[in-house]
């Protein structure tokens, strides 16, 4: 496999994954800070905006705070 600097002469294009990661972190703290907020957040309007992926794993996570069944359910009804 070649390195970084192969890799750019071979393609004339540089490969960064440090791009990714951080995104990947940002988007990771914001679920969780979702996640953590649920209970509050459920009925606010900008969860129609969350694309299904984002939203199962909102869902999903381990730290989830929910009250109770409907809040996710109204949650569920305001992302359609």
């Amino acid at each position: 496999m070649p390195d970084e600097e192969e890799w750019e002469q071979e393609t004339g294009m540089k490969f960064s994954l440090s791009i990714f990661i951080k995104v990947y972190k940002v988007v990771s703290a914001l679920l969780f800070t979702i996640s953590r907020n649920f209970e509050v957040l459920y009925q606010d309007p900008f969860i129609g905006l969350i694309d299904d992926g984002e939203f199962k794993s909102i869902l999903k996570h381990k730290g989830l705070n929910v009250g109770s069944e409907d809040q996710v359910v109204r949650a569920f009804h305001l992302w359609l």
